[in-house]
């Protein structure tokens, strides 16, 4: 998974607008990163979420993308062990204000980005997660038609 960070930053690159977060990116965007996690993990307390998105930064596993009014985070997971096909799975596509139909236009093109990333990885499925700014239809436009699993699970 080496490999991961390295294709990832050229997949990146190629987008305008786009590129790999870094760890000075945290200065401009990790005040409002850390207001909309903490209101969505609200358990957890700032230094454990900074804590997190630092090691996410350089972690190969993860395809952390910037642009100046948005975040995408999406991981690498290798699966099931009986199934070790590689996934790419969604953790969030953030923008600044989501209200701003510009800036969420913009956010999109990150699916462009990670379709590529994924490609290039030769994975075949990008798990979409619930923790996204854009609508499914405009992600539509940039990834194609999406399929839905049903998900049973019980709380204990």
């Amino acid at each position: 998974m080496a490999v991961a960070a390295a294709n990832g930053k050229h997949a990146a690159e190629k987008f305008e607008g786009i590129r790999r977060f870094s760890l000075a990116d945290l200065n401009t965007h990790g005040a409002w990163i850390l207001g909309r996690m903490l209101k969505v993990y609200p358990h957890l307390n700032e230094r454990t979420i900074a804590g997190y998105l630092a090691s996410s930064v350089e972690n190969n596993e993860y395809l952390f993308l910037y642009q100046p009014n948005a975040v995408a985070l999406v991981q690498l997971d290798g699966g099931y062990t009986l199934e070790p096909e590689l996934v790419v799975r969604e953790r969030y596509v953030l923008v600044r204000d989501p209200r701003d139909k510009h800036q969420v236009e913009q956010a999109a093109g990150f699916y462009d980005a990670i379709k590529q990333w994924a490609r290039h990885l030769n994975v075949k499925t990008v798990i979409l997660g619930d923790m996204s700014d854009v609508p499914l239809d405009l992600i539509h436009k940039h990834l194609g038609r999406s399929f839905e699993k049903q998900l049973t699970f019980v709380r204990l």
